[in-house]
């Protein structure tokens, strides 16, 4: 019983690296390679920082974001940018694998309601909206 479960979880850890070869963002979303994730979100730090004026406060977020561990800060940067960046998207449509098709699916019908929803506090939590724009963008 034990080695068939084992067997489940090798053939779905197949499968998610599939996903993740062909899709930048799923790549992003679900590996645990940081260094991938960790350039995605310095990069959208610096255009934020090219292109705005930027209090000492936000500085200070985007370090904390950009060294924590945790994965969540760096999603949610990576979500509003793709939300309100969309230079950003065109550049990972041009150079990365990024279905274009899954994409607008889910920017037009998940990722601004989802976004309008947090600044409105229907989430109870930054993680959750995070883990709720994981599971749409995944299972679309």
């Amino acid at each position: 019983m034990l080695s068939h479960a084992m067997d489940l979880y090798k053939r779905m850890e197949t499968i998610d690296g599939l996903r993740q070869e062909k899709d930048y963002i799923t790549f992003l979303l679900l590996s645990q390679d940081e260094k991938c994730l960790k350039k995605e979100c310095q990069d959208i730090v610096n255009r934020v920082l090219h292109k705005h004026a930027c209090s000492t406060r936000l500085k200070n977020i985007f370090k904390r974001i950009l060294n924590d561990e945790d994965r969540v800060a760096k999603h949610s940067l990576m979500l509003f940018a793709m939300a309100y960046d969309p230079q950003l998207l065109q550049e990972w449509s041009k150079n990365v694998k990024v279905p274009p098709e899954k994409m607008n699916i889910f920017v037009n019908h998940y990722l601004h309601q989802n976004i309008k929803n947090l600044l409105e506090g229907t989430f109870t939590s930054v993680r959750a909206f995070v883990e709720d724009l994981r599971w749409h963008y995944i299972t679309i």
